[in-house]
């Protein structure tokens, strides 16, 4: 079980993340009845499109971390190199 020391800060992850958090409430929504399906078959064909656009999220947000973790990596670099006394 997750602590609230835990939560708290998954939480506030979260809140870089905004289209994953909207993915994360669709699902809610089918997990809590609120959509109204009443069977487990329409239920997992709401849920296929769901998973797979929050998959689509995941990866897009880390492609974009990971693209901006080499750029700071690189400019520290360029920043060594051009600070070196000649």
């Amino acid at each position: 079980m997750i602590n609230e020391e835990e939560l708290t800060k998954t939480l506030n992850r979260l809140k870089n993340h905004p289209d994953i958090v909207e993915s994360l409430k669709e699902l809610l929504d089918v997990a809590e009845g609120v959509k109204g399906i009443e069977k487990a078959d329409d239920a997992e064909f709401a849920l296929i499109p769901e998973v797979r656009g929050l998959g689509r999220k995941f990866l897009r947000d880390w492609a974009e971390h990971q693209t901006s973790e080499k750029e700071q990596i690189a400019k520290q670099e360029k920043l060594k190199i051009h600070s070196k006394k000649k």
